[in-house]
């Protein structure tokens, strides 16, 4: 493993650190535009294969969201947030002639998700079932399961005026409630008039 530390000029404040498996501490002589300038064989390698990332980079700094923080959960989170919206861009922008500058769909992307009132997806309509002929009329549960009577019990908090809580083992599988047999009759009055009465938990 090799670790170099190289400063291409002397105003450079900070070196630039490259550790590398792949190479030795050669360094080699290259004549750019009538200069002859050496630079470590791994400088030369990394800047003729890495230039797709550093242009990523670059893409992502002017509209970086990652801010200073000591939480590395937290600029891992604005990395990658800055990478799939740059990536979202490229992909959107391929799907249309008339291309959005990175600005505005930033901006639409943050007015969509500030909006106040999101438009809600359309429920598809469940159609109504009318009930049977004889729907209203009193069955036996099976076993031993106990309904509360719907028309005669009574679950209010008053100690003072409730009546209490009165079980039966009839019910009306119409309307999915328990019921004595003898207060079938004012059942059927309540659930013709759609059941406005509330059944209200203990």
């Amino acid at each position: 493993m090799l670790c170099v530390s190289f400063r291409e000029k002397k105003s450079q404040t900070k070196p630039v650190l490259v550790l590398t498996t792949a190479h030795n501490a050669e360094v080699e002589e290259r004549e750019i535009r009538n200069k002859i300038k050496k630079k470590p064989t791994c400088i030369y390698q990394y800047n003729s294969y890495m230039g797709r990332v550093d242009v990523s980079d670059k893409q992502i700094c002017h509209h970086a969201a990652e801010r200073p923080t000591r939480r590395y959960w937290k600029k891992i989170f604005q990395n990658l947030l800055d990478i799939s919206i740059l990536n979202s861009w490229i992909l959107f922008n391929l799907s249309r002639e008339k291309k959005m500058s990175r600005d505005k769909y930033i901006l639409s992307i943050v007015e969509a998700l500030c909006s106040s009132q999101p438009q809600p997806r359309p429920q598809p309509l469940q159609p109504v079932q009318p009930l049977a002929a004889n729907a209203h009329e009193i069955c036996l549960l099976e076993g031993r399961k106990e309904k509360d009577c719907f028309i005669c019990s009574d679950r209010s908090k008053d100690k003072k005026t409730s009546q209490g809580r009165k079980r039966t083992r009839y019910w009306c599988p119409g309307c999915k409630v328990g019921c004595h047999p003898t207060c079938a009759a004012q059942l059927v009055h309540v659930t013709d008039q759609g059941l406005t009465r509330k059944r209200k938990r203990v």
